[in-house]
């Protein structure tokens, strides 16, 4: 999971066009996320970044990036959500989360029945 975590990571910083601009205030507050998410302050990133898309709705990258700490939180219906939105917005990472963690017989759902 942490390999994952890390591959997420690069991914949104060689991704990413956002310059943190003041008065970018969304773009702020991803940025400050992806630095939560570095030190694996989950909730405190998904925080973060449900700020940040309330301010722009159409963010697929704050969307995907919440959806990965939702991931790392094991709320996998959250996280298999957001994967859905990010990949409607075409952000292309999100089809490989959906297929691996949010399909009838994916690793996600598998965990989460046998919580229940």
């Amino acid at each position: 999971m942490r390999t994952l975590l890390g591959t997420v990571l690069v991914l949104l910083f060689n991704l990413s066009t956002l310059s943190a601009q003041s008065g970018d205030s969304y773009s702020t507050l991803y940025n400050d996320a992806i630095r939560q998410i570095d030190q694996q302050h989950y909730l405190e990133a998904r925080t973060l970044l449900s700020k940040a898309i309330v301010q722009k709705s159409d963010f697929a990258e704050a969307i995907f990036a919440r959806g990965t700490c939702s991931l790392m939180l094991k709320e996998w219906d959250l996280a298999c959500a957001d994967f859905e939105k990010s990949a409607a917005l075409n952000w292309k990472p999100a089809h490989e989360y959906i297929e691996k963690y949010c399909g009838k017989d994916s690793y996600g759902r598998k965990v989460n029945k046998s919580k229940k």
